[in-house]
């Protein structure tokens, strides 16, 4: 399938939240191949479990654009329940902003 970005199928611009791992990697090559403008963002970049997450990330997008939410604390970095409240913190943040 061929599609033109801006076109019924492709967003001009896709904001993709954990985009340093390995799905947002992937992810991120199909759509600049598709030509589709990328803004990627890992946690270097914004911590979405901060308080001050939602005015961030409401100010980062724009109208129009397509956000993959992918991101996620790993079970690397912990089992405990407070590794499960901030990947909740990080949803609700990403849900808040989109208001």
């Amino acid at each position: 399938m061929s599609l033109t970005p801006g076109v019924k199928g492709w967003p001009r611009r896709a904001v993709l939240l954990g985009g340093s791992g390995f799905l947002g990697l992937a992810l991120e090559a199909r759509l600049r191949r598709a030509g589709v403008s990328v803004l990627s963002l890992s946690s270097r970049d914004m911590d979405l479990a901060a308080a001050s997450a939602p005015e961030s990330l409401t100010h980062t997008l724009a109208a129009g654009d397509a956000v993959v939410f992918r991101s996620a604390v790993t079970r690397d970095k912990g089992r405990a329940v407070e590794t499960c409240r901030r990947t909740c913190a990080m949803g609700a943040h990403v849900a808040a902003s989109s208001r």
